[in-house]
């Protein structure tokens, strides 16, 4: 870590802050805190939000190309369709388990280390596509830069969301809108330069832009840098105490007059060592995995119906999104007209994510909720594509629409995985989700790609995709249900509670 990065000693001291400091600031106070409470809601947060935008940009973004890319090389192969779903398995494979490994790895390396090295795993083997003459060889390229991808994939959101708690859904759009705007320009990029200096001289180019990740990943710092002074926090609840009212569902992180008064105000750490001491105490090899990656969330029903419903949306969308250039290029489209169709759909998403930003100024929507209805639309998104895809004009307007659509599922996404759960969790959140979701990408994927291959039909593999997308409609519409119940049980309860005590007042 260069000097630069490092927090001065003067904000190390100020960062460090004792519950002694707080609990003689407010000792006649019953006050609560969370991590949440203390999140900067900006700050450093922006320059997590620059590094989010610069490396999915320039090393995420390219990979909704690569069917364009590699298309030739595939089809000389005679089995485009299995090829490209089974390298996208192979990638899904090394993301899954990166993704789950990484919470283990920040506990015991520094944000620094993991960031870097993630970076390196992910661009490092883009140089090596130029040189790729087999499709095993790309096999293994895919599986080391799908490692780097998952670990950075995992940092990124989970540090950004820890930044940011008020402005979340917000500055999440806001970052999804610039990064869609590369959407938009590298199709055309890459035709270009494919033009200019061949298949080869294209792939070098476009992983040079890649090592932008590199300084990109270096901007992350740990939240735990740049939380607020709790005695700031607590004096602005003192001064709107009476109007504004701590949600009684939020997990305490810090009490002023709990009996644990001398452990408080770093709370991330020590529920971390909790954690640690106790898994020590029980040597069986579950608890110990489950306290390093945090399994516990396998028992979590809602997360687990969550988690799986956005897991098929995601594996049905990413593998229709790489084999529509394969089925335009089989009916006998040009690289430009496949290369355009992919420009137009990603225009109407930036145009559909810039609406999704105002959208969140202005209406304060559930993630879930907003995701649930994409995953309705979508469906029948997928089904006007069967019917007008024999055009060019239609192809053109049905992938544009799955655009505008596909933001309502991909920007709340990450709101979505880590709804009702704290934020040292995020990122144990993130990497059981990227592990559920490779699960699912690595045996459905390949199968659909069989499915077209024996058929010899795009149609009857969208048909299995469209079957993927709407599976968990039902599951998420009965824990919907489920929570309202809860919540109107929890209503009346209150209700009859705070009956009771004026009864008992006026007595």
């Amino acid at each position: 870590m260069s000097d630069c990065d490092k927090p001065s000693a003067e904000d190390r001291k100020n960062s460090k802050i004792t519950s002694k400091e707080v609990t003689n600031y407010f000792s006649d106070q019953n006050e609560e805190l969370t991590l949440e409470d203390l999140a900067p809601d900006g700050g450093w947060g922006w320059m997590s939000a620059l590094a989010m935008i610069i490396v999915y940009v320039t090393a995420f973004v390219p990979g909704n190309s690569f069917s364009i890319v590699f298309g030739d090389f595939f089809e000389a192969t005679g089995q485009s369709g299995s090829a490209m779903t089974i390298l996208t398995s192979v990638y899904m494979i090394s993301f899954s388990l990166a993704g789950v490994m990484t919470n283990a790895l920040l506990k015991k390396y520094s944000l620094r280390l993991v960031s870097v090295s993630a970076a390196l795993l992910c661009v490092l083997p883009n140089l090596s596509c130029a040189f790729a003459t087999h499709v095993y060889q790309l096999g293994i390229i895919f599986f080391i830069q799908g490692t780097g991808a998952g670990l950075m994939d995992t940092i990124l959101s989970a540090n950004l969301n820890a930044y940011f708690i008020k402005n979340r859904a917000k500055v999440v759009s806001g970052t999804q809108v610039l990064i869609g705007i590369g959407g938009i320009v590298y199709p055309m990029i890459i035709d270009a330069l494919m033009e200019i200096y061949g298949f080869r001289g294209m792939v070098s180019l476009i992983a040079a832009l890649s090592l932008n990740t590199i300084p990109g990943m270096m901007l992350l710092h740990p939240v735990e840098w740049h939380l607020r002074d709790p005695k700031e926090v607590l004096e602005e609840r003192r001064k709107l105490k009476g109007s504004v009212k701590d949600s009684p569902f939020q997990e305490p992180l810090l009490s002023l007059n709990s009996e644990d008064s001398n452990e408080k105000i770093e709370g991330k750490k020590i529920v971390i060592k909790r954690k640690s001491v106790t898994s020590q105490e029980d040597s069986s090899l579950w608890h110990k995995l489950s306290d390093l990656f945090d399994l516990s969330l396998l028992k979590d029903r809602r997360f687990m119906i969550m988690t799986l419903g956005i897991s098929f949306v995601f594996v049905a969308d990413s593998t229709f999104v790489s084999l529509v250039p394969l089925a335009m290029l089989e009916d006998g489209y040009t690289n430009t007209e496949t290369a355009g169709t992919i420009s137009i759909t990603a225009a109407a998403e930036l145009g559909s994510r810039i609406f999704y930003l105002l959208f969140t100024m202005v209406v304060n929507c559930r993630a879930r909720f907003v995701f649930f209805g994409a995953m309705i639309v979508m469906g029948f998104a997928r089904f006007a594509y069967l019917y007008f895809e024999s055009t060019l004009m239609g192809i053109y307007i049905c992938t544009a629409a799955m655009g505008i659509v596909r933001t309502f599922l991909i920007v709340p996404q990450p709101l979505v995985v880590v709804e009702k759960h704290p934020v040292e969790m995020y990122a144990a959140c993130y990497g059981i989700f990227a592990l559920i979701s490779g699960i699912i990408m690595i045996v459905i994927g390949p199968l659909v790609g069989i499915i077209k291959d024996a058929t010899d039909s795009f149609q009857v593999g969208q048909l299995v995709l469209v079957g993927l997308n709407c599976a968990f409609i039902v599951p998420w519409a009965l824990e919907f249900l489920v929570d309202y119940r809860q919540k109107r049980r929890n209503r009346v309860v209150n209700t009859t509670g705070n009956i009771n005590a004026d009864n008992h007042v006026i007595a």
